[in-house]
């Protein structure tokens, strides 16, 4: 279960948790699925759980005790996941990395609109904005870093994500 990261940028956030299986696998054969390609609208779901169980593995091994959101705005869609760095103090707020996540080869500029308005209204907060996709070549556009995801698993490895 990832629960909601209250931002408070709308009133129309979604304050309810989002399930993720811990495997694509099961959670395909227990919707009596053979075949990926048979449920495209479910792919970016997919990816998304593969890119949640790498960084919820990447946190064990590296003893990080960071914790993993997403945000939502009813009329704008998800940002897919929200890890808070640096929780939030008396004194303090909290300091944290959005990653948007597009099961697609082309990165389109409609991916970037929930990561730049939450950047907009947290520019101290948000440390870093990261989109992850199937494509080739890394990108940058705006304060967002757009990595293909084999580069974004290396990076994540190599310690230069978080």
């Amino acid at each position: 279960m990832i629960q909601p990261y209250p931002l408070k940028i709308s009133s129309k956030e979604s304050k309810h948790p989002k399930f993720y299986y811990f495997d694509c696998g099961i959670a395909r054969a227990a919707q009596g699925i053979q075949d990926i390609s048979d449920i495209p609208e479910q792919r970016g779901y997919y990816l998304e759980t593969i890119i949640l169980n790498e960084l919820k593995t990447y946190f064990e091994i590296r003893r990080k005790k960071y914790k993993i959101f997403y945000y939502s705005i009813s009329s704008m869609g998800d940002l897919d996941f929200i890890i808070e760095i640096k929780k939030k103090t008396l004194s303090m707020p909290a300091s944290f990395i959005g990653i948007e996540i597009k099961h697609s080869k082309k990165w389109l500029s409609d991916y970037e609109i929930i990561l730049d308005k939450v950047k907009k209204n947290y520019p101290k907060q948000m440390l870093k904005a990261i989109g992850i996709y199937l494509g080739d070549t890394r990108l940058t556009r705006n304060h967002i870093d757009i990595l293909p995801i084999n580069d974004f698993i290396s990076l994540l490895w190599e310690d230069k994500i978080l």
